[in-house]
């Protein structure tokens, strides 16, 4: 069971990206109403695991704010890294936002720091710096319409920041739940809260903003957007399972590093995307750098 498990958490994963992709090559437009229409599918797939009960704490009040807004910065961030750049760098660069929890265990929770942690940090700077490194004249070719760009930067850096703050409110809440009850409770409460603040944000800004293409982005959006929920909702699912039947850290390291392996070759394969060689090598130390990080 622990690898079904952890074969359909990374499927769940790489899926997420891969419908967000589809919707990207569909059109250019929509992406507040695509999202809108992801996390009602996400919060759904929530209140089916939690048997459609719901308790109102509160004390999770803040948290529930916090995260929908972690989270619409999140999914609107990469969602638009995947329109303006490489797939398989996005997926990579979201992976790296469990750093900032890292950090914040470290600097708040004061978790200690293993030589796993260190070794994955200096990989982390070295996978950095391979993938802005230029290509040379032959590889132009590689780099033109695939590579990096302004846009996707400040796209991926919102998405970043976003993805990682959601792990921290997480945490956060965790923390204040042990305090207050003994125990951590009310996390799917919490979440589903937090995604209903979320998927109103993002429906009255696609109000506000796409009124006028509404109908064509929901015509072109809607398939791919049950698609994405769906992947959020089974990713979340999955995970909690397998966290039963395995190491936490194992777990996540090998959930990091599958979900970006398979979101390449989802690029490659699929979507044709052409990295340079320093691209790929900063992926593949990326992987390494992953692992180390989550264990």
């Amino acid at each position: 069971m622990p690898v079904i498990y952890l074969l359909i958490t990374i499927l769940s994963v790489s899926m997420q990206s891969f419908f967000t992709k589809i919707y990207s090559n569909k059109t250019q437009k929509g992406v507040l109403l695509f999202n809108t229409m992801a996390t009602l599918v996400a919060l759904f797939i929530f209140a089916i695991t939690a048997g459609f009960r719901f308790t109102f704490i509160t004390g999770n009040f803040l948290y529930s704010l916090l995260f929908a807004l972690s989270y619409f910065l999140a999914i609107f961030g990469l969602t638009m890294a995947i329109k303006t750049g490489p797939l398989s760098l996005t997926a990579l660069m979201e992976s790296y936002s469990m750093i900032i929890a890292s950090l914040y265990g470290v600097l708040v929770l004061h978790d200690p720091v293993t030589p796993f942690m260190w070794a994955g940090f200096a990989l982390l700077v070295v996978s950095l710096t391979f993938i802005n490194l230029e290509p040379k004249k032959k590889d132009a070719e590689a780099k033109r319409g695939n590579g990096i760009n302004l846009k996707w930067v400040i796209f991926v850096l919102i998405g970043f920041c976003g993805n990682g703050f959601c792990t921290v409110i997480q945490k956060m809440q965790q923390v204040w739940s042990e305090k207050t009850y003994g125990e951590v409770l009310y996390t799917n409460d919490f979440m589903m809260a937090g995604l209903l603040v979320a998927f109103f944000a993002f429906l009255v800004a696609a109000l506000i903003t796409e009124r006028d293409s509404l109908k064509e982005n929901f015509r072109y959006g809607w398939l791919p957007a049950i698609g994405k929920g769906a992947a959020n909702g089974l990713a979340n699912i999955f995970s909690i399972l397998l966290y039963t039947v395995m190491v936490i850290s194992l777990a996540n390291a090998l959930i990091a590093a599958g979900g970006v392996v398979l979101a390449a070759i989802f690029a490659v394969v699929i979507y044709k995307e052409k990295l340079n060689r320093y691209q790929w090598i900063g992926l593949a130390v990326g992987v390494v750098s992953l692992v180390l990080l989550n264990l």
